[in-house]
């Protein structure tokens, strides 16, 4: 792998050797390559390792932590993503550490059995007092297919860090980053400065940035309506830690995804970076909203001759229908200016409905 200068600390430049990159997909056609990575993000599983484990807000019956595994495998069969962030809550945090290792095998083994690349970030319940992050993380870094780090010791969290996504000729044409929240929320000043460190340390490409607790941000106003997903409950954020602010100064980000509010799935735009709910996977230990359908959300990376955009969809359990959603690029601008396009009939309506009622008051007066 290739070495590089990374901006790594608060007080300090250090050279480490970059984490492996991943490919993308490319198609070459006559007058250019098409290129896509699709990106699978399982949010919120709560895996206690034990098959058995009774579910909460159960879609079904019987339901038990079994059919968790069983839907992370057909998702993988359905989606075939190239890439796999899990974000955060993985683990319901067990009484000792074996527990703990069975439930990170039980979560980690259907992307090793198919040998699809990984990647995660914690949450607030898969650290417990039998195994703490760093432990957690020495065991899940060696596992196979696992690109998930540890990134800088000394600015706070565990886990921060970038992937690169490169194309045919080794130059990176999108990226990820990956942000520990912590068990509150809050992201410190060392994290947000690493971000922008990072951010200006290589060519700007479109990139989207994973984390498990939303930032305030994605806390709708009064009056505000959402134009994709739904929301099914408040929005449980951090403190205000400037993360926000933070994209906003890098440039580069154009989208957030994070996990913690199972019955959430919405995205919202604030400042031209799409904010997104990932919605809720787990079976058993984890909480769902009674009968709810239990889901994933698929973000998609694509570049072709009309440049980059980035779109999503969700995948449901036993309905794996595509309904593609555009965050950025070419395709979001299209749809953005076909709405504008489109005429406002019920409202040219209601205004002939309007001249015509007073044309004939007008008459009816005169003749009377």
């Amino acid at each position: 792998m290739h070495a590089s200068v990374l901006f790594l600390s608060t007080f300090a430049v250090l050279t480490l050797a970059s984490y492996p990159y991943l490919p993308a997909r490319e198609t070459c056609n006559q007058t250019y390559y098409e290129q896509s990575f699709t990106i699978l993000q399982i949010p919120d599983m709560h895996y206690t390792g034990n098959s058995s484990h009774f579910c909460r807000g159960a879609p079904r019956d019987p339901c038990s932590e079994s059919n968790m595994t069983i839907f992370l495998n057909t998702l993988l069969d359905q989606v075939k993503p190239d890439f796999i962030v899990y974000t955060g809550d993985q683990v319901e945090n067990q009484e000792n550490q074996d527990q703990v290792k069975t439930a990170i095998d039980a979560y980690s083994a259907p992307a090793i059995a198919r040998r699809i690349p990984w990647a995660m970030v914690f949450g607030n319940h898969d650290e417990g007092d039998s195994m703490n992050r760093k432990e957690m993380l020495d065991y899940i870094a060696q596992k196979p297919y696992s690109h998930t780090h540890f990134g800088p010791a000394d600015i706070g969290g565990v886990g921060n860090y970038e992937i690169d996504i490169k194309d045919h000729a080794n130059t990176s044409v999108f990226r990820m980053y990956f942000i520990d929240t912590g068990n509150s929320g809050g992201v410190s000043v060392g994290q947000n400065q690493y971000l922008q460190q990072l951010a200006a340390s290589h060519e700007a490409v479109p990139a989207v940035l994973f984390a498990h607790i939303p930032i305030p941000e994605y806390i709708l106003s009064e009056n505000e309506t959402l134009k994709y997903g739904h929301q099914g409950e408040r929005v449980s954020a951090g403190p205000q830690s400037g993360l926000f602010d933070t994209l906003v100064k890098m440039g580069d980000v154009k989208a957030m995804f994070v996990g913690h509010d199972h019955d959430n799935n919405y995205c919202v735009e604030r400042s031209r970076i799409q904010l997104c709910y990932g919605g809720g996977s787990g079976y058993g230990a984890a909480y769902n909203l009674a009968k709810a359908p239990r889901n994933a959300r698929v973000i998609q990376w694509q570049r072709d001759s009309n440049g980059p955009s980035i779109s999503t969809w969700m995948q449901v359990d036993n309905d794996y229908t595509k309904n593609e959603y555009p965050l950025f690029g070419y395709k979001k601008d299209c749809l953005s200016s076909f709405k504008e396009s489109q005429p406002r009939k019920s409202t040219a309506n209601s205004n002939q409905y309007i001249t015509v009622l007073a044309f004939f008051i007008t008459l009816f007066v005169l003749l009377h």
